[in-house]
């Protein structure tokens, strides 16, 4: 089945790489600076009044974080030991795991540790609406600058590689995936159009049906009943629902666009 224009994006989104530090004193750098700009607001701004309990006490909010972050490194390391790099998605989840471990941390030292009651649930939202949710909106930004600008990329050296097989045995095509404009079903065969080496154009015919080829790339976008298009090279749609065009960045041919798919594509295009 093929993918719509927004999903197929959005997928290539979350699994493009992504920068990730690596190294432990890097790590340690960072955790050490968010721990720096939080105690620093909240002992000299104090944005929540925190004036009347003691300086110690209060840096256990910042510790409540700084803890919350080193779980998060050490989760971190051990999904980037076993996959061998790291992605859009796997940031983001990190991010999330932070903000929620944050969260539980921060409510519970308050209620526990400086008003001394006994922990309970009901609060846990809206307190995590007035105080956790501000401090994330401001630091949270600042962590994911520093650990992009400290990070590095790390790929699997076939993370994007596909296997196209034709219907004769010889008939295989092995590229990454990325480099493919479309496919376009000709009698008893299929042409995919790709990017070579120096940026040249080329042709490789498969004896396939478009059907075949489309199982075997997931991450194209079907327009036209003899059409798989690269949705990653998508810049425009021309004319109208009766006769339509695509236009793909690097391509100078238009590619016809069905009225099955025109309301969809133009819809998520614009």
């Amino acid at each position: 089945m093929a993918l719509t224009l927004g999903r197929a994006r959005n997928i290539y989104t979350l699994r493009k790489s992504y920068r990730f530090v690596k190294p432990w004193k890097t790590k340690l750098w960072i955790s050490l600076l968010v721990f720096m700009g939080i105690s620093f607001v909240l002992l000299f701004l104090e944005p929540f009044k925190t004036g009347e309990s003691p300086k110690m006490l209060i840096l256990g909010y910042s510790l409540c974080v700084l803890l919350a972050y080193s779980i998060v490194l050490v989760s971190e390391a051990l999904i980037f030991h076993f996959l061998k790099h790291w992605t859009l998605r796997d940031e983001s989840l990190m991010y999330i795991l932070f903000f929620l471990l944050s969260a539980l941390g921060v409510y519970w030292y308050d209620l526990v540790v400086i008003k001394g009651q006994t922990y309970y649930w009901s609060s846990l939202l809206s307190f995590t609406g007035r105080v956790t949710l501000p401090f994330a909106i401001l630091f949270l930004p600042v962590i994911g600058w520093l650990r992009h600008y400290y990070g590095s990329l790390y790929e699997l050296p076939e993370q994007y590689q596909v296997v196209i097989k034709g219907n004769v045995k010889s008939d295989v095509l092995e590229m990454d995936w990325r480099k493919i404009l479309y496919a376009r079903s000709s009698d008893n065969y299929v042409i995919i159009k790709y990017i070579a080496a120096s940026e040249v154009l080329k042709e490789t015919l498969l004896r396939s049906t478009l059907s075949q080829v489309e199982e075997q790339l997931p991450d194209l976008l079907k327009c036209h009943r003899s059409y798989l298009i690269n949705p990653l090279y998508l810049v425009a749609v021309e004319g109208n629902q009766k006769k339509a065009f695509l236009k793909l960045d690097k391509l100078d041919e238009e590619i016809p666009l069905s009225k099955t798919y025109y309301t969809g594509i133009k819809a998520l295009l614009t």
